[in-house]
């Protein structure tokens, strides 16, 4: 059973760090976002009203910015506004994934594991989730430097939610199968965590990482073919740290 708490750790990060995190607001970074004066119309054969579960016939969407202004049918357009139109398409708002992982587990360079997780959040921009809540980084928090990337504009991608390296109660234990060497040659795929204090420092290195989200293993250790059962005792003083994160 795993356990994602909210940490809007950014409410409390200095500009100093801030600024080091996130990647540069020069012209050739925003290369991916919209002008503010840009005006845009879209039109479709039907538009799927996911409040209502109904249909709607002949669209059309005003997208004002990178906002969407207005939508509807009869719905006018505006002056000087680029139109395009889809024809016969369907068209519907962007899905909600909840519960990714961009990151493959495989003992790949850190820059390759970047590059392989970037990937993957634009082939799910592109298979219509624009937006998508990463539960897990399998080592590391590459996930946030993405996911702060693709807010300034700087690639193409989905809005992303993080939490980075899961935090999961292991303490001794027999690895028997030979891939469990993987684990040893880089990240960790968890924060391993056998104490409260353990666990109270891995919230804490989290939050400074700038994750959205905690998420903690509270029953099983998954590493091994033989899942390992432990003690919630261990990991309960992290638990309300990452709510007040």
């Amino acid at each position: 059973m795993a356990l994602a708490l909210s940490a809007p750790a950014g409410s409390q990060e200095t500009e100093a760090g801030a600024a080091a995190r996130t990647p540069s607001a020069s012209r050739e970074a925003r290369k991916f976002v919209a002008p503010a004066n840009q005006l845009v119309v879209i039109r479709a054969a039907r538009l799927f009203d996911s409040r209502s579960g109904r249909m709607v016939a002949n669209p059309v969407i005003v997208v004002r910015g990178e906002r969407i202004a207005e939508v509807g049918a009869g719905v006018p357009v505006p002056a000087g506004a680029t139109v395009i139109d889809l024809g016969s398409a369907t068209v519907l708002p962007g899905m909600i994934d909840g519960h990714v992982h961009v990151n493959l587990n495989q003992p790949n360079s850190p820059a390759k594991r970047t590059l392989i997780a970037l990937a993957n959040a634009q082939v799910d921009l592109e298979a219509g989730f624009t937006t998508v809540l990463d539960m897990d980084s399998r080592g590391g928090f590459n996930t946030v430097e993405i996911r702060d990337a693709i807010n300034s504009g700087m690639f193409l991608g989905p809005r992303m939610q993080v939490v980075g390296q899961s935090i999961n109660q292991r303490a001794t234990n027999i690895y028997p199968d030979l891939q469990s060497l993987r684990y040893y040659e880089g990240f960790t795929e968890n924060k391993n965590t056998n104490s409260p204090w353990l666990a109270r420092a891995a919230v804490r290195e989290a939050k400074l990482h700038g994750v959205d989200w905690i998420k903690i293993y509270t029953t099983q250790d998954f590493v091994g073919p033989v899942h390992m059962w432990r003690p919630y005792a261990t990991l309960s003083p992290a638990i309300p740290m990452a709510a007040k994160a």
